[in-house]
């Protein structure tokens, strides 16, 4: 039936001469053989239109027309095949840049997540060590901020070593305590601020 209505010469001239309603004449002949082909590669009946459509309109815009029934059947049908990989192509690469995109995402907010908690270590040992007695948080700051030795402590600030030992084992005690009851807070913040 398609050869006898091709023969007529429908894509060159139809009886009346038209072009036009020799290609429709064309498209409705293939157009329902041609999806069902494209859905084979695609899996998705809207995308298999489209191809087709979209190769169809390709013909026509090319004024691609043949001598013969079986060339244009073939050039369709490879025009289809050749669209529908190229959109299962198309689609790998979107999933892959998605999955890549999402686990940058993650990373980053790992990332974030890990300077937030950084930070908040920081301002709270910082904390911490302003809740310190005066001379105390002198000694500690002189020997964790400014790295000075105990003995170089105790030369600045004119005391005996063992005092500087027994204010820094203070100190240490003092802020291990106070971290310990202020650390679960800041820890149920954070994931209140970072929802996992």
């Amino acid at each position: 039936m398609a050869d006898a209505a091709y023969q007529k010469g429908f894509l060159n001239d139809s009886e009346d001469g038209s072009q036009r309603e020799g290609f429709e004449t064309f498209f409705r002949l293939f157009y329902v053989d041609l999806c069902k082909y494209a859905y084979g590669y695609t899996g998705d009946r809207e995308i298999s239109k489209d191809i087709v459509q979209s190769v169809f309109l390709k013909v026509w815009e090319q004024k691609a027309f043949w001598d013969d029934f079986e060339s244009a059947k073939c050039y369709l049908y490879k025009s289809v095949r050749n669209e529908s990989l190229n959109y299962k192509k198309h689609e790998k690469v979107k999933r892959e840049n998605r999955t890549e995109v999402a686990l940058r995402i993650e990373e980053w907010q790992d990332a974030c997540h890990q300077e937030g908690m950084i930070d908040q270590k920081v301002e709270l040992v910082q904390k911490g060590v302003s809740h310190l007695p005066d001379r105390c948080r002198e000694i500690f700051k002189l020997s964790r901020e400014s790295g000075l030795t105990y003995q170089e402590i105790a030369e600045v600030l004119d005391l005996s070593i063992k005092t500087v030992e027994t204010q820094m084992g203070r100190a240490l005690k003092s802020l291990r305590a106070f971290l310990k009851e202020h650390w679960n807070q800041v820890v149920l913040f954070l994931i209140f601020l970072f929802p996992f």
